[in-house]
């Protein structure tokens, strides 16, 4: 999402420049920092500690933009094509600096945008159904893309809404904003005239993004750093209805559900002072220890001095390792084992299905799993599903029409369901556990800053209440035999995505070689991060088993090199081939929907995944399209994620009929030849080093973009 704001900057002169020690201006206090450089009496450019640390293409960054009715659509487009930029200078009609714009990747400001332009273009109603009658005006505080678009969406239906002139950001920089937007006057108001109109304070609602801004009405603080936190509660609304609607088709299909309702922490009816400090800071476990010994204390009073030890120790704030991670429609779902058993239960919700804040044998899926396994061994494999209040929208029906369900499977959703409680929608289905009761008899810690953050007391707690309650009676009644009915048969791609796929299919269709009878076609799926000697080594001893060899290159731009960058090394690279035929791999092959763990396996070499859904697509859809009989693989010795993808492919693609071939990579003196060891020496500017790793083609590429 596109958004302004002031930086205080450190001006300097161009030819100053060879006399900084840069490097040590852009300590870790202030690598956010930005240097103006000018020339003369004219502005230059800006230099940011990326450019510096080489992680942008020059040292001085001459882009900018002209403050206009377009800048949102002229920012939005540079930050797609620059993603290496972070900041980008704003100037006015006389090339003076205005402020500067960046691209918020935060989690908050994603999962509001997508949450109002979901609303827009399906479910407008649910938004004012969501806000009234609590809210009766909205007020918002500075501009942005999301700003515009919630302007917009007010003002068709005529709802109160107004712009918060606060006059701080020179010469009512918000008014000046909003009038180039042809926003009338008469909507940009002081909060004093906001005020004076009459409307309740408690009935006010500011949306805004002005960091370091509080201000008041009355004696009651305003937090803009709230961000839109409306569009939070219109979301979660929309959650309970999908969630709701979701139980509904699977219990009109037979297959046991139930919605579990954690309370808020409001709801309870006692609350300690230590859990009330906490709630308040908002602050809960990190990846690291806290500087404060006071919240240190806090995180060991709850979860304990060992558990939090042990996720500090990996970085973490959720045992991952000790998961089996699979995909089902582009979402991700942890097994808590990692033998798949006939039956499963999948349970679908926040931080306290994958266990925030404690290890896997702490967790409420872990739990869930002992506890299951004491009383009916080997019958089922748990799974978590993560549905967070906090994520984007996500249609969770969607993903559970994709799964196949036997008999006697089961599905629990757990998370808040405050609006089901309260309002009880006629389209919605009711509470089957409401955990509130169990939450006020808790004599000890259970929870951190938010009553979904549970330690382990809480989850033993509730795994047994949801066991005794919910699942102990269906289970009885379960005659269990070696066949089961398939009440579900569910689909690898939802309508819309089969689409795509069919128009990416019919795109690289028009690239297909045919082959004579007896002939053979064969694929290999490349990242070439970048184009180097290993992967030209694969290429050649491929083209020695078939006729016809097509190379799909990731299209993710998740890589160092972007997606046109690497694909156009491979294209100079393989030009002397007359055999080799170059394509995206589009959405659909080792993409973030299908295996988004590929794109951080750095991290993760500690996780345990199942690649089979990008696998399946592949062999169902790809290889029937264009005739393809084998798929090569370089061997992996190293790369966990790597290996696991690769035993995917082995165990799947023999039932659809397709070879699968290992290849021994290519080594030197130093061992394996690979992407990893180029961008290491391209980092270290070891030019004659990396020479000997990549085609010559690679090189000269690299020297003219890189150097």
């Amino acid at each position: 999402m596109i958004r302004f704001c002031e930086k205080e900057v450190f001006a300097v002169q161009r030819q100053e420049l060879p006399f900084l020690e840069l490097e040590k201006f852009f300590s870790e206090e202030q690598k956010e920092d930005i240097i103006v450089v000018n020339d003369g009496e004219e502005f230059y450019g800006i230099i940011t500690s990326k450019s510096v640390r080489k992680e942008s293409k020059e040292l001085i960054q001459r882009e900018r933009i002209l403050w206009n009715e377009n800048v949102l659509d002229m920012a939005a487009s540079f930050f797609h094509e620059n993603k290496d930029i972070k900041w980008l200078p704003v100037m006015n009609d006389t090339e003076e600096l205005v402020c500067f714009c960046f691209d918020d990747t935060s989690p908050e400001m994603v999962r509001d945008m997508e949450t109002l332009r979901f609303l827009k273009r399906k479910k407008k109603e649910l938004f004012f159904l969501g806000i009234e009658p609590e809210v009766q005006m909205i007020v918002i505080a500075g501009f942005n893309e999301l700003s515009m678009e919630l302007f917009e969406l007010l003002l068709e239906h005529n709802f109160p809404v107004y712009i918060l002139d606060i006059g701080k950001m020179g010469e009512n920089r918000i008014e000046s904003i909003w009038k180039k937007f042809s926003i009338a006057a008469p909507h940009i108001l002081t909060l004093e005239k906001i005020i004076s109109l009459g409307v309740k304070k408690e009935h006010i609602c500011i949306a805004g993004t002005i960091e370091e801004e509080i201000l008041k009405i009355g004696e009651s603080p305003i937090d803009l750093g709230m961000h839109f936190f409306i569009l939070s509660k219109v979301g979660s609304l929309y959650r309970e209805i999908e969630d709701s609607c979701t139980v509904s088709f699977l219990k009109n299909r037979k297959i046991p559900a139930f919605i579990c309702h954690v309370p808020y922490i409001y709801e309870l009816n006692k609350i300690t002072i230590f859990e009330r400090e906490r709630v308040n800071n908002r602050e809960g476990l990190g990846i690291k220890p806290p500087d404060d010994i006071r919240k240190l204390a806090m995180l060991y009073r709850v979860y304990g001095e060992e558990t939090c030890k042990y996720l500090w120790e990996r970085e973490e704030c959720v045992d991952e390792e000790k998961y089996f991670e699979t995909m089902l429609k582009g979402k991700c779902v942890k097994a808590a084992t990692k033998d798949w058993r006939n039956n499963k239960i999948y349970v679908i919700g926040p931080c306290i299905v994958h266990g925030f804040g404690v290890r896997f044998e702490e967790s409420f899926i872990g739990l869930l799993q002992k506890k299951i396994d004491e009383c009916y061994p080997g019958k089922y494999t748990v799974l978590s599903m993560a549905n967070e209040m906090s994520s984007p929208m996500e249609n969770i029906l969607d993903t559970i029409k994709s799964i196949p369900f036997l008999e006697n499977d089961i599905v629990i959703f757990i998370n808040h369901y405050t609006e089901m409680k309260k309002r009880q929608f006629p389209f919605m289905t009711g509470i089957d556990l409401d955990l509130t009761k169990i939450y006020n008899d808790r004599q000890d810690e259970w929870f951190f800053e938010e009553t979904l953050h549970t330690n382990k007391r809480a989850n033993e707690a509730i795994v047994q209440k949801l066991y005794e309650e919910l699942l102990l009676d269906h289970l009885k009644k379960i005659q269990w035999t070696n066949s089961q009915t398939l009440l579900w048969k569910g689909s690898l791609l939802g309508p819309e995505e089969e689409q795509q796929l069919e128009k990416y299919i019919k795109d690289i269709r028009q690239k297909a070689v045919s082959v004579g009878e007896g002939g053979k076609i064969g694929a290999i799926v490349m990242n070439c991060n970048p184009f180097t000697l290993g992967h030209q080594f694969l290429i050649e001893k491929a083209l020695s088993f078939v006729d016809i060899l097509y190379l799909f290159i990731v299209e993710e731009d998740k890589s160092k090199f972007t997606f046109q960058d690497r694909i156009e090394m491979v294209k100079r690279g393989v030009k002397q081939y007359d055999r080799v035929i170059v394509l995206p791999s589009g959405k659909y092959i080792l993409s973030i929907r299908t295996l988004p763990t590929y794109f951080s396996k750095e991290k993760l070499q500690h996780k345990q995944i199942d690649a089979t859904e990008d696998v399946e697509i592949f062999a169902k859809y790809i290889a029937p399209a264009l005739n393809i009989d084998i798929r090569f693989v370089g061997e992996e010795p190293l790369d966990k994620i790597t290996k696991q993808y690769n035993e995917a492919m082995e165990r799947v693609f023999t039932s659809y009929g397709i070879r699968f071939m290992e290849i021994p990579r290519r080594e030197d003196s130093k061992g394996v030849i690979s992407a990893s060891r180029v961008r290491m020496l391209l980092g270290e500017n070891k030019w004659e080093e990396l020479k000997s790793l990549v085609p010559e083609t690679t090189y000269q590429y690299l020297a003219e973009h890189y150097s």
